[in-house]
């Protein structure tokens, strides 16, 4: 039997059953299925393997490159996608594997790096709002606030309801000083979760906002919420219990000043909040009258 099959004058190459690039195919598709199950130090084994077997399998080495992330191999997973994109001749695979640098890189504060892979992502695929998302993160971190924030706003353009890109953009505009905008980011983000599963972090981007604009009562509400939903966050607490005292409610300031204290004993911010509370408290009190 020939090993080619013949289609008009073209010759196709057929793999024999036990041949190397079967061999190579069979192993890289074990290393995937492992990587499915979060078997990541299996999935390497095998996806190694597969490489040594066939060099310029690019989808083996992007999946390699992944498993060693997963198993705490940062450097060694960015060297591996950057050799992955020397075989990458198709486009999807480089739109992954820049997705994947500028993903990693900024996880590595390695913001430079991360640009240069985000702006590779743009330039071929612009409809993807993780390229957008990934500069304007990495603007930020680089002190480019206006031009992070335009980022941001076109990958919400192409995923308008995006939960991630929110986040930032809503923490972007609170720290530019745009609480009008920033409340609303907040405000709709929230929109997206139910009233049970709002993250303690959405409801305390909210607090800070409605605060910055005044509105004390509202943010000590929202806070409240923040903080049943996160009871370990001491910096919540702090914040509650300034809102507190400034409502006049002194007896919940001062036991939202008293769990921060518990939860942050050393924090010079939290002890003073907590003097200032039971003063007032102290102040309030009815004066002993001698008749």
């Amino acid at each position: 039997m020939s090993w080619l099959l013949l289609l008009g004058c073209r010759a196709v190459p057929f793999s024999l059953p036990g041949s190397k690039s079967t061999r190579s195919l069979t192993l890289s598709r074990e290393g995937v299925a492992a990587y499915e199950r979060r078997n990541y130090e299996a999935a390497q084994e095998k996806l190694q393997a597969a490489i040594e077997l066939n060099g310029k399998d690019t989808e083996s080495r992007r999946y390699y490159a992944e498993s060693l992330w997963m198993q705490g191999e940062r450097d060694e997973s960015i060297t591996s996608l950057e050799q992955a994109l020397e075989h990458a001749d198709t486009l999807d695979s480089q739109i992954l594997i820049y997705q994947s640098l500028g993903e990693k890189n900024l996880a590595l504060g390695r913001t430079h790096e991360a640009l240069v892979a985000a702006n590779r992502l743009i330039a071929l695929a612009p409809e993807k709002y993780e390229g957008w998302a990934i500069r304007g993160n990495a603007k930020w971190q680089l002190g480019q606030q206006s031009a992070a924030m335009a980022d941001l706003h076109k990958a919400l353009y192409y995923s308008p309801d995006n939960r991630d890109i929110l986040w930032l953009l809503a923490n972007l505009q609170t720290e530019m000083g745009k609480t009008d905008s920033a409340l609303a980011t907040w405000q709709h983000l929230g929109r997206l979760y139910s009233k049970a599963t709002e993250p303690a972090e959405v409801l305390y981007g909210k607090a800070v906002a409605l605060a910055q604009l005044g509105r004390v009562q509202e943010s000590a509400e929202s806070l409240e919420l923040a903080v049943a939903r996160s009871p370990n966050r001491g910096d919540y607490y702090r914040m509650l219990a300034e809102l507190r005292l400034k409502c006049g409610d002194a007896r919940a300031a001062l036991l939202a000043a008293g769990k921060a204290v518990e939860l942050n004993p050393n924090d010079a911010a939290t002890q003073q909040i907590f003097r200032q509370v039971r003063e007032f408290r102290l102040a309030e009190q009815p004066k002993n009258r001698f008749f």
